[in-house]
């Protein structure tokens, strides 16, 4: 199976969490808790989509190395291109009614969990857009 066939919402929401994180990354000791704890809480996601279940606990991606690999080869580029074409992905998914408004609060929430109290400007910027883009949906 090659790389692009592997992608799939797991590596989407990797890419979210990545782009928040990196964002703060001035700060090396808060930076590197950040992406401990980023590990963490991607580790906990998992859906059904299609009578297909995703999800590292699933090994859909088959594990963190493997998910993050192809997230940052995606990733490292064009970070701003990449989170659109994740947050676009995104929006599909709960357009299909994969995700709902429930889930994307639980994204946020969990991703702060990962910034903590250390959040910089560039990350208060960039999480008040997204927010402000899903709350009308």
């Amino acid at each position: 199976m090659n790389m692009e066939n592997k992608w799939n919402i797991i590596h989407d929401l990797s890419v979210v969490y990545q782009y928040f994180v990196d964002l703060g990354n001035e700060n090396e000791s808060n930076f590197m808790h950040s992406l401990m704890r980023m590990e963490e809480e991607i580790e906990k996601w998992e859906f059904e989509i299609n009578n297909e279940l995703y999800g590292i606990k699933h090994k859909n991606p088959e594990n963190y190395d493997e998910l993050y690999d192809l997230m940052m080869s995606k990733f490292v580029p064009s970070p701003l291109d990449q989170m659109n074409s994740s947050m676009e992905n995104l929006v599909n998914y709960f357009n299909a009614e994969v995700l709902d408004g429930r889930v994307i609060n639980l994204l946020f929430n969990s991703i702060n969990k990962c910034i903590g109290d250390d959040i910089c400007e560039g990350q208060i910027h960039q999480m008040e857009y997204y927010t402000k883009m899903w709350m009308s949906a």
